[in-house]
């Protein structure tokens, strides 16, 4: 089945390690084009995350946009060494004893002194920030396969549409052959009569006349190639896999053989087919151009 290379996704994980959002684009490109906006502290997780994209999509200019929102937590990096807490107490309660006073020694007092409460910014790790980020990435991949699978469903009926009608006029086209010869006859034959007013005619020129028009003019061959490429166009859309550049080859083979045809056959009803040909293929051409 084709699948359309213009689609969107997006994917959202929200833990306690904080909330991780993935925003998939993808438009038409010749090739595989992907570009990537990341936070800086999670950088070194870039080549994981072409590769989860690289495993689902096979051509088209993508966008990946990831932002990760950390939650804010007060307590988070604070720490109480308890430790030299006791120390600064039992030294004050000494020099308490020492000068004589009276005055309490106070918590505020306590917390106050150097390494008593520490703070320090604890970094998660990339171990534990890869598997919600995978996830966030496969949720939008999915989102985005789905919505260009749909539309390239859409491009596929389309295009069967265009080939019937294809397949419609070439089949006028075979049934013109034999006709096309039998009148060319009769008019060269009603045209030498004419010139020559009665007098008798060479069969066998005539016979030779006919013949020549008839090898000069013939045009199954390149009919016969018509409904092989087209055979050919079907089974490659029924294929599951990427087959854009499969299918402007072959429109450009059908565009070549129709052109023959059209120089060849000096047939109105044929002419008349192949323009009609012709209009189908440029329909055809230009949803190709946005076929993964």
């Amino acid at each position: 089945m084709p699948r359309s290379m213009t689609g969107f996704g997006k994917g959202q994980i929200g833990s306690r390690l904080g909330n991780i959002i993935v925003e998939i684009r993808s438009v038409n490109h010749r090739f595989f084009d992907l570009t990537t906006r990341i936070p800086n502290h999670l950088e070194a997780l870039e080549p994981k995350i072409k590769t989860e994209v690289r495993k689902r999509i096979r051509r088209g200019k993508v966008s990946l946009y990831l932002s990760y929102e950390k939650p804010e937590d007060v307590y988070e990096g604070l720490t109480i060494d308890k430790k030299v807490a006791f120390a600064y107490h039992k030294l004050l309660t000494h020099l308490k004893k020492d000068l004589n006073l009276s005055d309490e020694i106070r918590l505020d007092q306590i917390a106050s002194f150097p390494n008593v409460i520490t703070y320090e910014k604890k970094e998660e790790s990339l171990g534990k920030q890869w598997p919600l980020i995978k996830k966030a990435v496969g949720q939008a991949l999915d989102k985005l396969v789905a919505m260009r699978e749909a539309e390239g469903k859409r491009l596929g009926d389309d295009i069967a549409k265009s080939l019937a009608r294809i397949e419609r006029a070439l089949g006028k086209i075979k049934k013109r052959l034999t006709l096309m010869i039998d009148n060319y006859k009769a008019r060269l034959s009603s045209r030498v009569k004419e010139l020559t007013k009665g007098l008798e005619i060479d069969k066998n020129r005539l016979i030779t006349e006919v013949a020549v028009f008839a090898e000069r003019s013939d045009i199954t061959e390149e009919v016969t190639r018509v409904a092989s490429h087209l055979k050919t166009f079907r089974t490659s859309l029924a294929r599951n896999e990427a087959m854009g550049k499969t299918l402007d080859f072959i429109i450009q083979e059908l565009f070549r053989e129709t052109n023959t045809i059209s120089a060849k056959a000096g047939d109105y009803e044929i002419s008349k087919a192949i323009i009609n040909i012709k209009g189908e293929l440029e329909k055809i051409r230009e949803q190709v151009q946005n076929i993964e």
